[in-house]
C-alpha cells in the first residue's frame, strides 16, 4: 500500500466510530460495523452525489464504480506510455484488455484537431481547386 492511501486510511479510522480491528473500513451505520456498505449504497448515497456536484455527470445520468477503471487505466498510461502499469493495476492477464479500457487524451486531441484546423483554415485554394 502506498503511503498516500495509508495516510487516509488512518485519516479515516480516526473519524469513523467504527474504529476497532473487527470493524469494517467502510462500516454500515445500521449494522453498527458488523458489516461494510454495500457497494451501490456508497455510490448512490456518496460517491455519485460528489460527481454531480463537481458537474461531471447529470443527475439523471447512470453512474458506477466501472467508470473508475476507465479513468484508472487512461490516468496511468498516461505519463509512462506503458499499458503493463495499467494492466498490474486493474488486473488483467491480457494487454489487449487494458486497451479496451485506456481512451484518447482528449485534450492532445482538441489541440490537435485546432491546430489542423488552423493550418486548414489558414490556406486560401487557388481558383484551380474543385471542392
Amino acid at each position: 500500500m502506498c503511503d498516500a492511501l495509508a495516510a487516509f486510511l488512518t485519516d479515516w479510522r480516526q473519524q469513523t466510530p467504527y474504529d476497532r480491528d473487527e470493524d469494517f473500513i467502510f462500516a454500515s451505520p445500521k449494522l453498527k460495523g458488523k458489516q461494510p456498505l454495500w457497494g451501490q449504497t456508497m455510490n448512490t448515497d456518496f460517491v455519485k452525489p460528489a460527481v454531480v456536484a463537481l458537474g461531471l455527470v447529470g443527475k439523471s445520468e447512470r453512474f458506477g464504480w466501472h467508470r473508475f477503471r476507465h479513468s484508472l487505466s487512461t490516468w496511468a498510461n498516461e505519463p509512462p506510455k506503458d499499458i503493463t502499469v495499467s494492466q498490474t493495476l486493474l488486473r488483467h492477464s491480457k494487454p489487449e484488455m487494458t486497451a479496451v479500457y485506456t481512451h484518447g487524451n482528449f485534450p492532445k486531441a482538441l489541440d490537435a484537431q485546432r491546430q489542423y484546423l488552423e493550418r486548414l483554415l489558414a490556406t486560401k485554394p487557388g481558383s484551380e481547386v474543385t471542392q
